[in-house]
């Protein structure tokens, strides 16, 4: 899986290897992705996966991407996730539930 992510900065293996991290995404494996997301030493990994995570429509990662959002200590990691969540949103994933009940 390691290698995979790596192979998203090869513009030789790219392809294969979005599409093999596509199909673990839509298998329901997402936390590796995410937290690569948030922890790989390089930022240019970190802008491929947001890139990935961002073009899958997998409307099941907004709500660990909202969760992800609150624990990332930089300001630009948190503005990552938020683009995501605006791409995954705009392609049909399911709007933000408000905090509040209303009676």
């Amino acid at each position: 899986m390691l290698d995979l992510i790596q192979g998203l900065l090869d513009p030789r293996r790219r392809t294969a290897a979005q599409t093999a991290l596509l199909g673990v995404l839509r298998a329901g494996t997402h936390r590796l992705l995410l937290d690569t997301l948030v922890n790989h030493a390089s930022w240019r990994v970190r802008l491929a996966v947001a890139r990935l995570l961002a073009a899958s429509n997998e409307a099941r990662l907004v709500t660990p991407l909202e969760a992800l959002e609150a624990s990332i200590p930089t300001a630009r990691g948190r503005r990552v996730v938020r683009w995501i969540l605006r791409q995954l949103r705009e392609r049909g994933a399911p709007a933000p539930r408000p905090n509040r009940v209303t009676v």
